[in-house]
């Protein structure tokens, strides 16, 4: 696209994808180009769709405008070529899907009456067979049409909500996808109305993790995102479900559980959220006095949570909530495996430890770090404990002293780190960052670090949890889970 103060021009270019070299240009279009498509076969022809109501038939190599067909009332969204090359396919935001010969462009017909959909036609894909159409559109629905006839066989409703628009499609062989707005992808039985399979997931920046386990469920792994989504998984990955219920209506800040099985997660809507047993649903709620940053649980059911410059404790079995005050602000919290020790870490450039008695806190010691301490974990098996500062230092400490291991050796990130946590039996500490890369390191020989660097390329990760001692989770802003085998 090329803008001066008298001439708008909307462009492509056609070129040689194994020699870069150019084969002729796209041009024509006034408004910009929604969609291309190739004649699979000889003699090669291309189309294109625009925001100017148009679709554009080109031919070649080296192509050239050949002509335009004004048939759409609205923007065009997908243009799609039949695998045969016999016809192609228009869809737009009017509703109408269009057929064209394939080597002239002439119009031959258009699918439904009046309208293929009630609304936008956002995909738009062939069969093998050249036969048949799959569409995907905003009023909801996705149908498959016969085009020896111009109806529809087969009609997909997915719901009312607004992210039940679907967006997309694919047929490939015997798989028929549609995606929806949120995100989600749905597998379609060609001979039923219902899906034979859902995929859902992240469509935003994964900023939470954590697995847990009980008797009846078994280990599932559960994550968060920046619009306040929380996702169980099986660890598998094969199946997930969102959790329903009172939601965060704001990014989820931190998510942690316990060996009974208790799930929380603490939000920038400056609530606590815990999940009932069967982790399908939210069934309680606490407003917290300010945002918070970090959450912890131990084995006793009490909820750790630092926000604002205090630390507030939640009992689960009474439901109530105390405040303790503090006299600098807090950044990142741990408990230790039997729940009677709490680390708290500060602006301050100090990691403060305290013992939990009952109902109170009473401060143990500090540990003065180089900066601000950004995370902090006590390892399971209750032998270890670890700081990360703001310089990216990773101090490792023998308990129960908290005899200093590895200081001033553990400094291999780039970027703030964002997530720290020991492995089951202690043996092993991992670290992510901004950086994009992941660290492990070895408690039992400091001088060992594996480093996987761009573990989620190009994307800082965000978070993550072990499975078990050679078994590692990750997430990040790429909205992808990655899990890891640990073998070092």
């Amino acid at each position: 696209m090329a803008i001066d103060s008298f001439i708008l021009i909307i462009f492509g270019h056609v070129f040689s994808a194994d020699a870069g070299n150019s084969v002729g240009e796209i041009s024509g279009m006034t408004k910009a180009i929604n969609s291309v498509d190739f004649k699979p076969t000889r003699p090669f022809r291309a189309i294109t769709g625009s925001e100017d109501n148009a679709v554009s038939f080109f031919e070649g190599p080296p192509f050239k405008w050949k002509t335009t067909m004004s048939n759409h009332e609205k923007f065009v969204h997908v243009v799609r070529y039949s695998p045969d090359g016999e016809k192609f396919a228009s869809g737009a935001a009017d509703g109408r899907v269009i057929l064209y010969d394939g080597k002239t462009g002439e119009r031959l017909s258009e699918l439904g009456s009046p309208t293929a959909h009630n609304g936008s036609i956002y995909g738009l894909c062939w069969d093998s067979t050249s036969r048949f159409i799959l569409t995907a559109s905003g009023d909801k629905t996705a149908k498959i049409w016969d085009i020896t006839t111009g109806s529809a066989v087969q009609t997909y409703a997915f719901g009312t909500d607004l992210k039940d628009q679907q967006v997309g499609c694919l047929w490939s062989g015997n798989n028929i996808l549609s995606v929806s707005l949120s995100g989600q992808i749905t597998y379609l039985d060609r001979d039923g109305h219902k899906p034979s399979r859902t995929i859902r997931g992240h469509n935003k920046s994964i900023t939470a993790l954590s697995t847990a386990h009980n008797e009846s469920q078994g280990t599932k792994i559960f994550s968060a995102s920046h619009d306040g989504l929380v996702v169980r998984w099986t660890i598998d990955g094969r199946e997930m479900n969102n959790i329903i219920g009172d939601c965060h209506t704001n990014q989820v800040q931190s998510l942690a559980s316990n060996s009974r099985g208790l799930v929380a997660s603490i939000g920038l809507d400056d609530t606590l959220r815990l999940l009932n047993s069967s982790w399908e649903s939210y069934d309680r709620m606490e407003k917290l006095s300010g945002q918070p940053r970090d959450i912890a649980i131990s084995d006793s059911n009490i909820i750790f949570i630092v926000c604002g410059s205090a630390i507030c404790m939640y009992r689960e079995q009474q439901g109530v909530l105390i405040t303790h005050p503090l006299p600098f602000e807090p950044t990142s919290i741990a408990v230790s495996p039997q729940g009677t020790q709490i680390a708290v870490g500060g602006k301050d450039n100090k990691t403060h430890i305290f013992t939990v008695d009952g109902t109170a806190l009473n401060a143990l010691r500090e540990l003065e770090q180089r900066d601000v301490v950004v995370r902090v974990a006590y390892s399971p098996d209750g032998r270890f404990f670890a700081s990360a500062d703001n310089m990216k230092n990773i101090t490792c400490y023998q308990l129960p002293n908290f005899e200093s291991m590895s200081r001033d050796m553990w400094r291999y990130h780039a970027a703030t780190i964002t997530g720290l946590a020991f492995s089951p039996d202690g043996k092993k500490l991992a670290s992510v960052a901004i950086d994009t890369h992941l660290m492990i390191y070895q408690t039992e020989n400091i001088t060992k670090v594996t480093q996987v660097k761009g573990a989620h390329p190009l994307n800082p990760v965000t978070c993550l949890a072990w499975l078990d001692n050679d078994t590692l989770l990750t997430g990040g802003n790429d909205c992808c889970l990655r899990k890891w085998t640990v073998k070092c």
